[in-house]
């Protein structure tokens, strides 16, 4: 019999979903389990590090390198807190903007979405950062797209 002796989440942000491919705010969870054998320990300590994706449900057990390097990807970048505020004040402009959306070019358009949700951002985020975030927005925006027309 196994027991697990913790069972922990971590919050990644937003990455691509090795699955489905769309950008969506990944979780890893971490359990260390150990054999029982009345009451006894037996063999040593497991610990198994599982990706998961809130969209497709997929989970995906990475290696403790993986999640060493996610944990310092994570602290390059700015909090999931803000990168979930960045993502909502993207969709609410390109919202607010739908109606312009068939009149222009679709790299006009989002250029104008771009720079418009970019105004309205209260936080500290580098250019890099927020283009980031959009361009992971898009993807996602073009994968629904691209869903709904099948």
């Amino acid at each position: 019999m196994d027991k697990v002796f913790q069972k922990k989440m971590i919050d990644v942000g937003y990455k691509r979903c090795p699955k489905c491919g769309l950008f969506t705010p990944q979780k890893v969870y971490v359990s260390s389990s150990q054999k029982m054998f009345l009451g006894f320990a037996i063999g040593k300590m497991d610990t198994q590090y599982i990706l998961t994706c809130p969209n497709c449900k997929s989970n995906v057990e990475i290696t403790e390198e993986r999640i060493e390097a996610l944990k310092e990807f994570t602290k390059e970048h700015i909090p999931y807190e803000h990168q979930k505020n960045v993502w909502k004040e993207i969709f609410n402009t390109h919202k607010e903007y739908a109606d312009y959306e068939d009149q222009m070019k679709f790299k006009d358009f989002f250029d104008m979405i771009k720079e418009k949700a970019r105004e309205k951002i209260e936080i500290q985020i580098s250019d890099k950062e927020y283009n980031y975030l959009f361009n992971a927005y898009l993807t996602n925006y073009a994968r629904q797209n691209q869903q709904d027309g099948e």
